[in-house]
């Protein structure tokens, strides 16, 4: 059976969705990183993401005076850690005299063209410039160009499959719950066939 959802609440419906740190630089060269879910890749020719910010996020503000930023994705061990760059999302309070990176105990590492540093206890980084930035309701989407990538070598083969059995997506559900994927499937291509010749279709070469 189903049941209407809470149209406020329905974002939350998209779930899991993969958590970035987002490593920003304020214009006094300080070094911010938040987590944030709403991202995904825009286009691979240039190869770009789109992601949505609140404005009133330190990200955000620090975004518009450096059009730079890093994506890093962290492994789910982190997650304590990532926790605490969301401080504002998550409800705690770090002392202002902090950094809240060097608080969480990540540290970072020079990226490769732009000046934002990346989280170097993250398995990849892509490093970003903006190319434009547009409201939509209560948030402000980015469309940011990746200009360089990294990755650890034991988190992705020669042809940047992640391996999950070695390094696991951190992916909240909503609040302060998480998942994380525990074993990778193939889809079989025979039993696809098989189904469609079954069902008395031809293939579409337009999918």
């Amino acid at each position: 059976m189903k049941k209407e959802a809470d149209l406020k609440k329905s974002h939350r419906l998209l779930a899991p969705r993969i958590a970035y740190l987002i490593s920003t630089l304020n214009n006094k060269g300080e070094v911010n990183a938040a987590p944030i879910t709403n991202l995904t890749s825009a286009s691979t020719e240039p190869e770009s993401v789109i992601m949505a910010i609140a404005p009133e996020w330190t990200t955000y503000k620090n975004i518009k005076i450096n059009k730079q930023f890093v994506i890093n994705l962290p492994s789910v061990e982190l997650l304590e850690k990532i926790w605490i760059c969301g401080d504002k999302y998550a409800g705690i309070k770090i002392p202002r005299e902090f950094n809240k990176v060097e608080f969480s105990g990540l540290s970072v590492i020079p990226s490769q063209v732009v000046a934002v540093p990346g989280i170097a206890e993250c398995y990849a980084h892509l490093e970003c410039k903006i190319d434009w930035i547009k409201s939509s309701g209560d948030h402000k989407v980015i469309h940011g160009l990746i200009v360089a990538a990294s990755y650890d070598e034991k988190a992705f083969d020669d042809n940047l499959i992640l391996q999950v059995g070695v390094f696991k997506p951190t992916m909240q559900i909503s609040g302060n719950f998480f998942t994380y994927p525990s074993k990778e499937i193939t889809v079989n291509n025979s039993l696809v066939n098989d189904i469609i010749r079954n069902k008395g279709k031809g293939t579409n070469d337009n999918n």
